[in-house]
């Protein structure tokens, strides 16, 4: 019995990572850990989105920055200023507004 025991129990500790697809990916605490550890600080937000996260968060410069990385290994992407980010996500919705009215022409 204690031979089935030292076999069963590490078995059951692979399963979470055979249910995957081997793909683990990153718990939010150990995220906020290797940010902290990389001189990021006052974390505001995380998002997982398609395969990454996205941090909203300051640098060690306290500039506010949106930082990317890899939910699986956790490796830094990229780093942009937390403006340029946001102004990226909303440039596809700009409409043309900025055109004279129609009443000047």
């Amino acid at each position: 019995m204690n031979m089935i025991s030292r076999i069963f129990l590490p078995l059951c500790g692979l399963l979470p990572g055979l249910a995957l697809g081997n793909q683990q990916i990153l718990e939010i605490e150990a995220v906020i850990q290797l940010l902290l550890k990389q001189g990021y600080h006052d974390i505001r937000e995380i998002e997982l989105e398609g395969g990454r996260y996205e941090v909203q968060a300051l640098n060690a410069d306290d500039r506010k920055v949106t930082i990317y990385l890899d939910s699986d290994s956790g490796e830094h992407l990229e780093e942009v200023p937390a403006s340029a980010a946001s102004s990226a996500a909303a440039a596809p919705s700009a409409s043309p507004a900025t055109t004279a009215p129609a009443a000047d022409r």
